[in-house]
Formats: structure tokens, sequence, C-alpha cells
């Protein structure tokens, strides 16, 4: 099964310090990711190419990291579950920033019952 899930906010804030907030991704005062939602976002080697980790049952490596631009993350787990996540922000104006997330994956076998309960 194809699964795109694209989620996307304006926030009228410049891109520096929404930036900012992207830097604080996989910390101790993760600013990005809703922690009261989700497991904590654990990274082995902080947020850098290579660098293996995930939150809860989900696993990934960082693929590609562009500071104050995007992270793209390719999924290592659950098995069957083939593809990337990433965060993008983007100028939309002086005062106003757009931050975008992006799931595009394969799924197939167990990995199908488990994205809409554990993901969607």
């Amino acid at each position: 099964m194809k699964v795109i899930n694209i989620h996307k906010r304006v926030i009228n804030q410049p891109k520096a310090e929404i930036a900012k907030l992207f830097e604080t991704l996989a910390t101790e005062n993760d600013m990005m990711l809703a922690t009261d939602k989700w497991s904590p976002m654990k990274l082995d080697n902080g947020l850098r190419v290579g660098s293996k980790g995930g939150h809860g049952k989900i696993g990934y490596t960082v693929q590609e990291y562009i500071p104050g631009e995007s992270v793209h993350f390719k999924f290592t787990k659950p098995k069957k579950f083939n593809g990337f996540h990433k965060f993008e922000i983007s100028e939309m104006g002086n005062n106003a920033t757009e931050i975008k997330h992006t799931i595009d994956a394969n799924i197939s076998g167990t990995a199908i019952f488990l994205y809409p309960i554990a993901i969607r």
C-alpha cells in the first residue's frame, strides 16, 4: 500500500526564528516533535547525516540534513515500512514561514495495520 501524508503549517515568524526551533529536533528541549503525542525522537549522533534512531516503534536514519532548511529520514523499522519522512521549512514572506512534514512510504504485511493505528 502506498502512503503519502503531508502536513503543512504557516507560522507568522521569520524563517530565522523557525530555524532555531528546527535545531532542537531530537534534543532534550525538542520544540518540533509533539512529544505529548509521540515518544521523544532520539538520534545516536544528533541531527547529522548517518545518525540512527527514531521514536517509539518507528526507526530511521538521517539521510540528508541542511541546517535551517530540511531533514530527511529513511525508515528502518518497522519491517515492511519502506520509505522516508522529512521536515522542510520555507520562507513565505518577511514574517511567514511554512513547516512541512511529509511521509512517503510503501507498506506491506503487518505494517498496513500499524500505520492507521500508530502513525496516522
